[in-house]
């Protein structure tokens, strides 16, 4: 077992032609999953006093997640409205406001130091939602962090965060094979422990420094494809850190040769966290919301009409 501390922004996903409302956001989803696979997770993020923020919190406590890191404020829970065609959804609408006075703090991130948590996991989406000079507090923990950089970064800004964020996560659908590999190896090249990307239909891929891991998508018939990034990363994460968990349980005598079998075994654990990310991402695509739990949507949950 593995304990995650998910440290970030959150939203609830409002779909219009559902008149449905699910729990979600970055890290709240994955905090879902690992919970879901019977991980430990806490989350840390910020909610309204609203009917909103209830749905939030409550549907994750219902799955095992630690909620107490936690704040609830007065306003508006964020919300994102949603339209699908052919499964592939489109986000519409949205209000992130609630962050404009609440920002994470570091007061916040040093909740992580309540608990033995394996690894940190922080997502970077249409803002970062901390406190100047608090996100890069996060690498100084000695905790392995994870980060989701979604579409909105550079190469630039990635290689800058490398120096703190070990394990970053890319969106990278919008460039080549080859452009992503590029993108990848800097990414270690700069400091990074493992570097993903993922394609969508694409695929994804991975590279730690000696070896670039490639992973086909399987088109199965899609529902809904909201959830695939996050659960994708996600299973990816818990496989992942597990794997090494147990490796570092085992010394051998004979340095030389045990390095030899340690790459060797890490090489295995890349392709098969890969593998069952990739099948987990699938699996989620088959139904609605990031982690389901949806409920009616009344207009009077938002402030605003849609």
């Amino acid at each position: 077992m593995i304990n995650f501390f998910c440290i970030g922004r959150n939203n609830v996903d409002i779909y219009l032609q559902q008149n449905k409302v699910y729990p979600g956001g970055n890290c709240n989803n994955v905090a879902a999953h690992l919970a879901r696979f019977g991980h430990k997770a806490a989350l840390m993020t910020v909610v309204g006093d609203d009917a909103l923020g209830h749905l939030q919190l409550e549907s994750l406590e219902r799955l095992g997640v630690d909620v107490a890191p936690s704040r609830t404020v007065k306003g508006q829970t964020a919300w994102c409205s949603i339209s699908h065609e052919d499964g592939n959804r489109k986000f519409v609408r949205s209000d992130l406001s609630i962050f404009e006075d609440n920002l994470i703090s570091y007061k916040d991130v040093r909740k992580v130091l309540e608990q033995d948590y394996d690894a940190i996991y922080t997502c970077v989406c249409r803002g970062s939602y901390f406190e100047d000079g608090v996100f890069e507090e996060l690498g100084n923990f000695g905790i392995p962090v994870c980060c989701d950089f979604a579409d909105q970064w550079t190469a630039e800004e990635v290689y800058k965060a490398c120096s703190y964020i070990q394990y970053p996560y890319l969106s990278c659908e919008e460039y080549s094979l080859e452009e992503t590999m590029q993108i990848l190896e800097g990414c270690v090249r700069h400091g990074a422990s493992v570097a993903l990307g993922t394609r969508g239909m694409q695929g994804s891929v991975a590279y730690n420094g000696r070896e670039f891991y490639q992973q086909e998508a399987y088109p199965l018939p899609v529902v809904d494809t909201l959830g695939a990034g996050d659960s994708f990363l996600a299973r990816f994460s818990m496989c992942y850190f597990e794997g090494r968990k147990q490796l570092e349980l085992i010394q051998f005598e004979d340095e030389a040769g045990g390095n030899r079998i340690m790459e060797e075994a890490e090489d295995m654990i890349i392709r098969y966290s890969l593998r069952m990310a990739a099948v987990y991402a699938t699996y989620v695509c088959g139904y609605y919301g990031g982690f389901g739990n949806g409920i009616d949507f009344d207009p009077s949950m938002i402030k605003e009409d849609l």
